[in-house]
């Protein structure tokens, strides 16, 4: 499971609304994509290492260039890699419900408290 406590209040909200189709459908797509997000820095951290075992001058630089990168870059928050991946999949139905629940989480989080904003605008 992916450690971030955005996207976990956002499950622990969802499930909250109980057991209709629609929650329990964004429930399993969230599964999914933390599944992906997982993968993904598994991904990131297997070609760093590639590129540290690499005796080339080009692997040297590109390794040098990641590291910066990731020294001085704030990687983005959770849900917004959940509202890029559901994004990602277009005009699918599921993915366009999980949006939704998605948008609704963030709204009802301003109201609740209006000075934090947990991700740049997803409408």
């Amino acid at each position: 499971m992916v450690n971030d406590e955005n996207l976990q209040r956002f499950y622990h909200w969802l499930q909250a609304k109980g057991d209709e189709l629609s929650v329990v459908l964004a429930l399993r797509w969230l599964g999914e994509f933390e599944q992906y997000a997982e993968e993904d820095e598994e991904d990131f951290r297997e070609l760093k290492a590639w590129l540290k075992s690499q005796d080339d001058p080009r692997a040297v630089s590109t390794l040098r260039v990641v590291t910066w990168f990731e020294e001085t870059t704030e990687p983005d928050p959770m849900l917004k890699r959940l509202h890029d991946w559901l994004q990602a999949k277009g005009n699918d139905p599921t993915a366009v419900l999980v949006q939704w629940w998605l948008i609704e989480f963030v709204e009802a989080q301003e109201e609740d408290c209006p000075q934090t904003t947990l991700m740049p605008t997803v409408h």
